[in-house]
């Protein structure tokens, strides 16, 4: 039911009436924010929420969404109690089910995420697996993973708990408001106009589900999404699943490519098939109201095959009806989350796969974003910003479709997607591949991951093992370690800062030390209102008035929202760059023979300069990321060949072993060094003190923005220590997330890990308790299962002292 009365203001205005704008209304409306309203064109639940199987459990590679699964199903009672709306909750639990050894390498996998968020998965004998859903052929089944969360829910009955319980704290719901247009106010709200009159409002929230990027495109922006058309199925009874007697749980059948639940003494089961279709693509209907498409069984026939086989019962039994409706699908398949870019006030919620088993999670962690500046999760694998205007449009769909047909193949750790590729490439991109380069994709740009031997493929098979790429990878990292080697910048987002304010600037927006002599360089953390890390950022001061900035180029986006605005009301200029520019990293013993012969003057440690190598415009700073003598140089895009030029010619002249390594190798050796990455271990879940960054900061600073987020954080103290271990060899490599234990109790988790091709062990960089974080502590790691031993270092693995580095 539609609240009668129409305000004319409303702080908070969400846009769409599903399972995730009913979701923010009332974790708005609990967290204070009550002049909130709602607005749907049709009735709630109109657009996907009405006709998904609800189904959930936990089961995710990924800790937050994992999380937000397990923060989603305790809500279930919460809210029900709560507000008395029934929810139509079934809280009886999932299994995923492994027919290959893959698969179960991956179940064991995720019984790790399990001990991060506080699940308890149990792994079942195919015996305990038939005691549930004896109706499963079991030939094939090499194991199984029971997930004491989650169920099924009826969406229209969480989705009135959600509404019900914003309604009563204040919050509004106008159903059969059209939104037709949204413009920007000069003081940064919107007009929000319809046929139904105007409101205004501070701010707006995009939910509009399906029709997402058509409210987008209102505001002059666009959202990489796109909607799938999908099937699920529900069967006449069948006597054998009447019988059971408990209430089985729903299992995900995923090596047949079946999900399903017992529903009306039947089985109610869904499947991703090969021939995946979209739907509005290049423009959505008026009106898509609580409707489906006509089904299409024929494009099913092949996955049934495999369903038949995994459930019998099934292929004899007939089918009582058929659900055929869209729900959108990001290129990631997570969700679209945060801050639009280039305006003011616009938040983005959009792109749910699994937007009935997120709802609560997410709802929690939009409010504090919204409420508080930021949330207590970090959400950068989930930010808008972290696709750029490149993912709009053939990278989506390519994306997408191949998500969709693959929705339950194994994702594994060193897997590369190829579809909707190449979307960017570099000026080297042609020599890479002569050299033999195997690509990875870094923010849309194709990067060598590593380099093929001679009589190699530049191929790399899926695995959660060591693939074809272990041995190709040492050498590179042999190479820097003997001789010398270079790396692409193309993953580095590059800004220029000039003008008299310049200083003041940086002051503002970061909280390390700036540089004050000319050629000299700091490193600063960025940091969230909440003095959560965001990632860090190399500023080097080439004059009193003039800064160059170099940071993640994955986050560049993330971080200019952040800092851009800090500019206004200053005399200063802020240069983007990242697009227009890139370079190499030279490094290795040998490196500065081969800088030598270019005949320029050369930076000392923590130092760089603007130079011109022949005729090109470069930008050197020397510090290292592997820890080795390194040497970064920018330069212009459309340089980057004639650069590549002069450095092969200047390590001809210098008699230097000079070869490339990619961006595996930079990950091993940055590990050997024990240095943190933006996004594995500097996140908003991190403070500054606890990734062991306390020396970058510049106490005397009082201008910068977020001194009191970060003095909060400060003042809690540490929860965690960032450490390097080292484990022991076994057939399995950690690849990052994993838990650590003393005993039985969790003592931290691995943040990020590689094999240590320069010191000949498998190493991690981990958070650790500070009662399990001293030297030589012993603790235990659970790898596909197995325990692996592993023991804290002191410092880094590789040349702990930074000689080789300064040399």
């Amino acid at each position: 039911m539609s609240d009668s009365k129409q305000p004319t203001h409303a702080r908070v205005i969400i846009i769409g009436g599903g399972i995730i704008g009913t979701s923010i209304l009332y974790h708005l409306a609990k967290a204070g924010w009550n002049d909130v309203v709602l607005l749907e064109w049709s009735r709630l639940t109109a657009g996907s929420t009405w006709h998904a199987a609800a189904n959930g459990n936990t089961f995710n590679g990924s800790p937050l969404l994992a999380w937000s699964m397990k923060r989603t199903f305790e809500l279930w009672s919460e809210i029900q109690e709560e507000t008395g709306q029934d929810v139509g909750a079934h809280l009886v639990g999932g299994v995923m089910i492994a027919r290959t050894q893959a698969r179960l390498d991956e179940l064991n996998r995720l019984r790790g995420v399990g001990k991060r968020i506080g699940v308890d998965y149990q792994m079942l004998s195919k015996q305990d697996l038939l005691d549930f859903w004896p109706v499963l052929n079991t030939d094939s089944v090499l194991g199984a993973m029971y997930d004491p969360m989650g169920g099924h829910v009826d969406p229209y009955g969480l989705t009135m708990a959600y509404a019900k319980g914003g309604r009563m704290r204040g919050a509004r719901i106008l159903e059969g408001w059209k939104v037709d247009s949204l413009i920007q106010t000069a003081e940064g709200g919107w007009i929000v106009s319809g046929p139904q009159g105007t409101i205004s409002a501070d701010i707006i929230i995009n939910a509009a589900g399906l029709y997402a990027d058509e409210v987008a495109k209102m505001t002059g922006a666009r959202l990489p999404m796109i909607n799938m058309r999908h099937h699920y199925l529900i069967t006449e009874p069948i006597p054998e699943v009447q019988g059971i007697v408990r209430d089985p749980p729903t299992f995900r059948d995923v090596d047949a490519g079946v999900y399903g639940r017992r529903e009306g003494g039947g089985i109610l089961f869904g499947i991703y098939e090969a021939d995946s279709r979209d739907f509005g693509v290049d423009k959505m209907p008026e009106s898509f109201d609580q409707q489906l498409f006509e089904p299409d069984l024929d494009r099913l026939l092949p996955s049934l095959e495999h369903v038949f086989e995994a459930i019998p019962c099934i292929g004899e039994t007939g089918i009582k009806s058929v659900v055929h409706g869209p729900f959108v699908f990001s290129p990631d398949q997570r969700p679209l989350l945060g801050w639009m870019p280039h305006q003011k006030n616009h938040f983005c919620a959009a792109g749910f796969l699994a937007g009935i088993s997120m709802s609560g999670g997410f709802g929690q962690l939009i409010a504090e974003w919204i409420v508080e500046g930021a949330p207590h999760r970090d959400l950068s694998s989930c930010d808008v910003l972290r696709y750029g205007d490149w993912a709009i449009g053939d990278y989506t769909r390519g994306r997408s479709h191949d998500a969709y047909a693959k929705r339950y193949k194994i994702h594994f750790p060193n897997e590369e997607v190829l579809a909707g590729r190449p979307v960017r490439v570099t000026p080297m991109h042609e020599r890479y591949e002569a050299m033999g380069a195997c690509f990875g994709i870094a923010d849309g740009w194709e990067r060598p991951n590593w380099f093929a031997g001679e009589g190699q493929t530049a191929f790399e098979t899926g695995t959660f093992r060591r693939s074809e790429a272990h041995e190709a990878v040492g050498r590179e990292c042999q190479t820097v370690r003997d001789h010398a080697g270079y790396t692409d910048l193309i993953s580095f987002a590059n800004y220029l800062v000039e003008g008299e304010q310049a200083i003041d600037f940086l002051r503002r927006a970061l909280p390390g030390r700036v540089p004050n002599k000319d050629g000299r360089l700091a490193l600063s953390p960025v940091l969230d209102v909440k003095g959560g890390l965001l990632g860090d950022m190399t500023v080097l001061r080439l004059k009193r008035d003039k800064f160059m900035l170099v940071g993640s180029g994955a986050l560049s986006r993330i971080h200019l929202r952040q800092i851009l605005p800090l500019t206004e009301g200053l005399d200063v200029s802020f240069t983007n760059r990242t697009e227009a520019w890139t370079g190499f990293s030279v490094a290795g013993p040998k490196a500065r023979r081969i800088m030598e012969k270019l005949g320029i003057e050369l930076p000392t440690f923590f130092g760089g300069a603007d130079v011109k190598i022949g005729s090109i415009s470069c930008t050197i700073l020397r510090l290292s990321y592997v820890g080795e003598l390194s040497y970064e140089i920018h330069c212009a895009l459309e340089d980057q060949v004639a650069l590549h030029d002069q450095l092969l010619k200047a390590a001809t002249d210098a008699d230097v072993e000079f070869a490339p390594f990619g961006a595996r190798a930079m990950n091993s050796m940055r590990v050997e060094k024990g240095l943190p990455r933006t996004g594995d271990e500097l996140n908003a879940e991190i403070s500054i003190d606890e990734a062991g960054l306390e020396w970058m900061l510049d106490r005397s600073n009082n201008q910068f923005q977020w001194q009191d987020g970060l003095s909060t954080r400060e003042r809690k103290g540490k929860r965690l220590e960032m450490r390097t271990i080292k484990l022991d060899e076994y057939e399995v490599d950690p690849t990052g997330g994993e838990p650590l234990f003393s005993g039985t109790e969790i003592a931290g988790y691995i943040s990020s890990a590689s094999y240590g091709h320069r010191v000949g062990a498998p190493l991690a960089i981990a958070f650790i308790k500070p009662q399990f974080s001293g030297e030589g502590t012993k603790l235990v790691t659970w790898t596909l299962g197995a325990e692996i031993q592993a023991k804290v270092l002191k410092g880094c693995a590789y040349d702990p002292s930074g000689d080789l580095a300064r040399s």
